[in-house]
């Protein structure tokens, strides 16, 4: 996969479909366009075309774990402080 370079010499070094749980109290899964910069950021979108930006995760100090296997999604990341 190539980088894309963006704003302030940041690059994008992943990108791609993911399926992200949402944090209400009724939440639900649903399907986003994220990239990945050098910075650490990942940002998501509702589509390729980045038009509408859904939100950013800033990826410092934060802790992934890895769901067990009995959970819906397959390859689930939570993501904590």
């Amino acid at each position: 996969m190539s980088t894309v370079v963006v704003d302030k010499g940041e690059e994008i070094i992943y990108f791609g479909w993911l399926w992200k749980k949402g944090s209400g109290f009724i939440s639900s899964w649903r399907r986003r366009y994220f990239e990945l910069s050098t910075s650490g950021t990942l940002s998501y979108y509702t589509d390729e075309d980045k038009k509408i930006s859904k939100g950013r995760i800033v990826l410092v100090n934060i802790r992934a774990y890895i769901l067990p296997s009995s959970n819906p999604n397959p390859k689930c990341v939570k993501l904590t402080k």
